[in-house]
């Protein structure tokens, strides 16, 4: 019994076994059949994919074509959008080579569609706004007006041709019946009849050769006449350039009048009223109303000078306190033994008016001691000491600061291109060409150091023992002492 159980159990096992096997089997043949159906799925949804790329792509040809024969209610202004939407066909598409076909052609049909848009708009009228007509349709349509145009030009030519032909023709007609008439009557005026027929002719050749020879001289005294307005406009323009030109200068000049109308330097500032030779000092009737500063520094010229540029000053003077509306006391920095400060003697400084201060430029290269380096700061001081302001300037490097305007009063040029660069020197010129087109007045560095007073040799001690030179542009030196570098 036992023996025979134990068979059943075994039985049932390789049964079991046989199923499952068998569902295994199923299961792996199932599998293998849907894998096959999903790719044969997605193969067919990329050649749909494809193909509607495709479609699309000969759509958007076909509606960029339409728009621009100007057709089907499609406007020249959908034909850039459309050639934009084949990029997206492409790319649906996974660059597939008979989409990027029809994309290609449609932009060689676009770059004939251009050029002939081109002769499209050269048939247009002047400021006719065409946009709607930029369609291969509408340049048809207007080369065909523009041929209708010539063709109905070309018609009145010949009408008026027509004319002149049938004019001539009825003067022949008339000169033939009288001929004939003739002929019926006198027979032996037949030759002279006949003579005067070939005159006539010759006549009607004349009319017809002095008809054309209007016609040419009518289109020569046209193109004279075009030559002539062309001339004439040209003219205009540079006159209206000039006068233009003369007015900017004008306006430079007023205002240069305005501001200096009443200035003179060969006036004198104001006058010595007191002097105390024992104590070093002077009284000037120049004070707080006239806009006096202390340390202000002039020069004084005798009382008889005629000529402050040329005549040699007597004294220098600095302000030393401001005593009233016209009076100051101011120590004698300066003075010639020889030609003491009298009263009545004239006070002067060309950087200085009375209620007012002399805008002043500078360009160029200024060595006041004669040591090779620049001194523009020192001379700008001497300026600001003596009551001017100087406006514009330009240092060793050519960086520029300030502007000259027509209000300026001088520029003072000094040598360029020494112990500088070429940007210095470049940057001197362009001060100048300001201060001339502002119509300012130019000056050495001499005139305005005379006008200042400061004249002589220089006294200079330069600490690296060599001896000082003539300052630079400023003649043979100065008497005032210059701090050593």
């Amino acid at each position: 019994m036992a023996a025979r159980e134990n068979q059943g159990y075994l039985i049932g096992i390789i049964v079991l076994s046989i199923i499952a096997v068998t569902l295994l089997l199923i299961t792996v043949l199932t599998s293998m059949s849907a894998v096959e159906y999903h790719d044969k799925w997605q193969a067919s949804v990329t050649e749909a994919t494809v193909n509607k790329a495709r479609a699309d792509a000969y759509k958007f040809k076909s509606d960029m074509q339409s728009a621009m024969i100007g057709v089907e209610g499609a406007t020249p202004g959908d034909i850039g959008s459309t050639l934009g939407l084949f990029d997206g066909a492409v790319s649906r598409s996974n660059q597939d080579s008979e989409v990027i076909g029809v994309r290609d052609s449609a932009q060689a049909i676009k770059a004939i569609y251009d050029d002939d848009m081109k002769l499209n708009a050269a048939a247009s009228a002047a400021g006719e706004s065409a946009e709607a007509d930029m369609t291969w349709k509408g340049t048809i349509a207007k080369l065909s007006a523009s041929m209708g145009g010539l063709n109905t030009r070309l018609y009145a030519n010949n009408q008026e041709s027509r004319r002149i032909q049938q004019d001539a023709e009825e003067r022949l007609s008339n000169m033939k019946a009288t001929l004939d008439e003739r002929t019926a009557t006198l027979s032996e005026t037949q030759a002279a009849s006949a003579e005067e027929k070939k005159r006539n002719a010759l006549k009607e050749e004349e009319l017809r050769n002095r008809a054309l020879a209007i016609q040419e001289s009518m289109n020569t005294l046209a193109k004279e006449a075009q030559d002539s307005l062309a001339i004439k406009e040209n003219a205009i323009e540079v006159l209206e350039k000039s006068v233009n030109d003369l007015t900017a200068s004008n306006v430079a000049l007023k205002t240069k009048v305005d501001r200096y109308e009443s200035e003179d330097f060969d006036l004198p500032d104001g006058n010595v009223v007191q002097v105390s030779p024992a104590a070093g000092t002077v009284f000037v009737n120049l004070g707080r109303k006239d806009g006096l500063k202390v340390n202000r520094t002039f020069v004084i010229y005798d009382q008889t000078a005629t000529d402050f540029a040329k005549d040699q000053h007597k004294a220098k003077i600095e302000i030393t306190e401001i005593l009233g509306d016209h009076s100051a006391r101011a120590r004698v920095t300066e003075e010639d033994p020889k030609d003491p400060i009298l009263t009545k003697d004239y006070v002067l400084t060309p950087t200085w008016d009375p209620g007012d201060s002399t805008p002043i430029a500078l360009g160029g290269f200024f060595d006041l001691d004669g040591d090779g380096f620049s001194d523009r700061e020192k001379l700008i001081q001497m300026i600001e000491r003596n009551g001017g302001t100087v406006v514009a300037w330009h240092d060793e490097d050519g960086n520029i600061t300030g502007e000259i305007d027509s209000a300026t009063r001088y520029f003072v040029e000094g040598p360029s291109g020494i112990n500088g660069s070429s940007r210095a020197a470049n940057a001197a010129v362009a001060l100048r060409d300001q201060a001339k087109s502002n119509t300012v007045q130019t000056i050495n560095l001499r005139k305005l150091l005379n006008w200042m007073g400061v004249h002589g040799n220089a006294n200079v001690q330069r600490l690296d023992g060599r001896p000082s030179g003539p300052p630079t542009g400023s003649g043979s030196g100065f008497k005032e002492r210059f701090p050593s570098r």
